[in-house]
């Protein structure tokens, strides 16, 4: 029987133990960096736009759904699509938006005027009078044409949105919190006695 060379196995082993020890901080650096990839995402400021109905008007809104503040939010509409709306007002205050910078804090949200739902004889608004025509055949277009946004916050995110209108009302209903049901409620119980 051959004499073992215990200095050839310690240093297999020696070597076996590094290999494995290499491995092993391999993954629990790829597992660190997994996690403070899922971190930030979870904290990460995120914009939703969307189109919304209140008061009368289309409205275009800006969440933030994300945990930390978004600033620096810089923002463009195209002209396409601004072009068709009928108020100048609403033309200069949505060409505004890009030479201004927004701050929005978690779950914070603008609402911008687009355009009325309908009207009933004439419609006024930043001084202009329109009648219930022109303002709903220029509803029946503007739904359909494409609104796209594009610009950037937080110094490192952009902003590339395409949307239409069409796409938030489309057999879709407003549905009122339960505060403002009975605020209506009452609101029509006062007009009948009165």
């Amino acid at each position: 029987m051959l004499p073992l060379d215990w200095v050839s196995v310690s240093s297999i082993a020696t070597m076996l133990m590094a290999l494995a020890t290499f491995f092993t901080l391999h993954q629990n650096r790829k597992q660190l960096n997994e996690l403070k990839r899922q971190w930030k995402d979870m904290h990460d400021p995120k914009l939703i736009f969307s189109i919304i109905s209140a008061e009368g008007m289309f409205h275009l809104k800006i969440k933030n759904i994300g945990q930390s503040v978004a600033f620096n939010i810089r923002f463009e509409i195209c002209d396409s699509f601004i072009d068709k709306l009928l108020f100048e007002g609403i033309k200069e205050m949505l060409r505004s938006l890009s030479t201004n910078y927004l701050i929005l804090n978690p779950n914070e949200e603008r609402c911008y005027m687009l355009f009325p739902i309908h009207s009933q004889g004439t419609f006024t608004l930043f001084g202009e009078r329109l009648s219930a025509t022109i303002v709903e055949e220029n509803i029946d277009k503007i739904i359909f044409e494409p609104i796209i946004i594009k610009g950037s916050y937080n110094n490192s995110f952009s902003i590339n949105e395409r949307f239409i209108i069409d796409n938030f009302i489309n057999n879709s209903i407003k549905i009122d919190g339960e505060i403002v049901a009975q605020l209506k409620m009452i609101s029509n119980i006062l007009k009948e006695k009165i």
